[in-house]
C-alpha cells in the first residue's frame, strides 16, 4: 500500500526523538544530583561531544537545554579519566587479560584418518606461462569487437 513505509519512517523519527530527549533529560538530571559516576560510556560521550562542540563554536553560553553544570562535570570527568591513565601508554581493550585471545585450530577435514587427494595438486606450487600468443588473440579480440 502506498504511504505505508512513509508512515513507519516517520513513527520511527518520532520514537528515536522522545528516545533522544528523554536521554538528555536523564543526563541533566544526572548531572545535577551530581550523580555523573553512574553515566555509562554512551551517556560519557554524549557529555564529550557537548564540551567540544561548545569549543568549537566557541561559545561560553550554554547552548540551550544544556545546563551549565552539565558542561562543568563534563570536563571535570574528562580530566579525571585522563589523569588516572599511565603516562605514555595507550589504553586499549586488547590489553584486557578478562578479552579472549585468538588462537590457531587445526582443522582435520579427512574423515576417518584417510589421505585425501587433491585434482590437480601436483601443480598447485608450479608457475606456469602460457603458451598461446598474445599478439594474435589481441587481433581476435580486436577483430571481434569490430575495431582495427
Amino acid at each position: 500500500m502506498p504511504g505505508v513505509s512513509e508512515q513507519v519512517r516517520r513513527t520511527q523519527l518520532r520514537q528515536d526523538q522522545k528516545r533522544r530527549s528523554k536521554d538528555m533529560e536523564e543526563l541533566a538530571r544526572m548531572v545535577k544530583e551530581n550523580r555523573l559516576h553512574e553515566a555509562d560510556e554512551r551517556q560519557l560521550e554524549t557529555l564529550k561531544l557537548v564540551a567540544e562542540l561548545q569549543k568549537v563554536f566557541g561559545t561560553e553560553a550554554t547552548p540551550v537545554g544544556i545546563p551549565q553544570e552539565l558542561i562543568e562535570a563534563v570536563k571535570v570527568a574528562v580530566a579525571e579519566a585522563v589523569s588516572d591513565l599511565p603516562r605514555g601508554t595507550v589504553a586499549s581493550t586488547q590489553d584486557d587479560p578478562g578479552r579472549p585471545g585468538m588462537k590457531h585450530v587445526s582443522v582435520d577435514l579427512t574423515p576417518g584418518g584417510e589421505v585425501l587427494e587433491v585434482s590437480h595438486g601436483e601443480e598447485l606450487g608450479k608457475e606456469k606461462e602460457s603458451t598461446d600468443d598474445v599478439k594474435e588473440k589481441r587481433k581476435k579480440l580486436r577483430k571481434i569487437k569490430g575495431k582495427k
